[in-house]
């Protein structure tokens, strides 16, 4: 009995995999088809879900320049703003920096420091403006900054002028529309009642 209660186990563990492994391959890619495909198939998945070394599929499309798959993933509900925990210090296991170049991305230096990046870091590092564009018009914060202190405009390349004058542009309506945001926040919730619902006694 124990034994079939283990080999059930080990399928569904299995199936759980392939299932994950579908998901990210599919993002990857850019095979929107078979993404769509997937979604209609497993309408309970969660979109999510991070791979096992801490990235998420927004974070492979962005990378890979797959826009019209981001724009796709946004729609169905992925945190635009989520970080890749992904760390540099794996650069010593072989087998992981293996996995990372196959399963996320071919082209990035294994011993760059990734962690902390968002899908936008990685849109502007791929240069690939039109993913930057999706991902700013679905609210990515321009202020958010990586491991290594950089906010995603550092990684621009010089000579993409439209890139650099998009990121400039957005990173100043973004603030804007946050001050507003921040300043409806506080005429709706004044300071008095905030405190009363923080404080005890």
């Amino acid at each position: 009995l124990l034994f079939l209660i283990s080999i059930t186990v080990q399928s569904l563990e299995n199936h759980e995999t392939l299932e994950v492994a579908t998901f990210f391959n599919a993002c990857k890619s850019g095979n929107l088809q078979a993404l769509k495909s997937f979604i209609a198939n497993n309408p309970n998945f969660d979109v999510n879900i991070r791979h096992r070394l801490g990235w998420t599929a927004l974070h492979v499309a962005a990378v890979n320049g797959n826009a019209s798959v981001v724009e796709y993933l946004l729609k169905l509900g992925v945190d635009v703003n989520s970080i890749d925990y992904f760390n540099w210090k794996y650069s010593d296991d072989l087998y992981k920096m293996d996995i990372r170049r196959h399963e996320f991305c071919y082209i990035l230096r294994p011993s760059m420091d990734f962690e902390g990046f968002t899908a936008l870091h990685y849109a502007v590092l791929s240069n690939n403006l039109e993913t930057v564009k999706i991902l700013a018009n679905a609210g990515a914060n321009p202020n958010l900054i990586n491991n290594l202190k950089h906010k995603a405009i550092g990684y621009a390349k010089e000579d993409n002028l439209a890139m650099i004058h998009f990121l400039k542009e957005y990173t100043e309506s973004f603030a804007k529309l946050e001050s507003k945001r921040q300043l409806e926040e506080r005429r709706r919730f004044p300071l008095e009642q905030r405190l009363k619902q923080r404080l005890v006694g």
